[in-house]
């Protein structure tokens, strides 16, 4: 059994409001993220948030979600995530930065289908988000330190990393800026 992780608990300095709450083709980054995970899967994400915690859950009354706390979000995108995986129960996790919503129902097939520990969406010979994490993976993740960068994790204790080819441009668009959703 998978589950989802939406990482959101970064103070988006950069987009000047919860990255979480970034329209995106008429709706909010997580609604749109949480829509692709029903197109898979019925079960309820588990949404990591940080200092907008209370305006998002405020802003997103019927989102169907775990909602999670990240009591030290500026210690990165690891710690987000071992709070995210200690409201899990799987042994399948895919984790989705909030701010990488274009990626749609089809790569979310594609990595669950795809063999391995630690399996990347790949594009135009770039790696992408969401990720899928198992076994391995994610107890290689909850045992680094909270500040290791996510990307670090599995060179540091010998875990390959699978990538899987898509055509889904979306595993790229990262939505930093609000400039970066100008024409979305």
């Amino acid at each position: 059994m998978a589950e989802l992780v939406v990482l959101a608990a970064g103070a988006s300095t950069r987009m000047g409001h919860p990255k979480a709450l970034t329209r995106v083709a008429g709706e909010p980054a997580l609604a749109r993220i949480a829509r692709a995970w029903r197109d898979v899967d019925a079960s309820e994400p588990v949404v990591v948030l940080g200092a907008h915690f209370d305006a998002v859950k405020a802003a997103l009354p019927d989102q169907r979600a775990r909602w999670v706390r990240n009591p030290r979000p500026d210690a990165g995108r690891t710690g987000s995530l071992q709070a995210g995986l200690a409201a899990t129960r799987g042994d399948s996790v895919v984790v989705w930065p909030v701010d990488h919503p274009l990626a749609g129902a089809a790569t979310l097939r594609l990595l669950l289908a795809t063999p391995g520990a630690w399996v990347v969406p790949e594009h135009a010979g770039r790696g992408g988000h969401p990720i899928l994490l198992r076994g391995p993976a994610l107890a290689a993740v909850l045992s680094a330190p909270a500040a290791t960068p996510l990307r670090d994790v599995p060179g540091h204790v010998g875990i390959e990393v699978v990538r899987v080819a898509t055509d889904d441009a979306g595993v790229l668009a990262n939505l930093d800026r609000p400039e970066d959703v100008l024409g979305l």
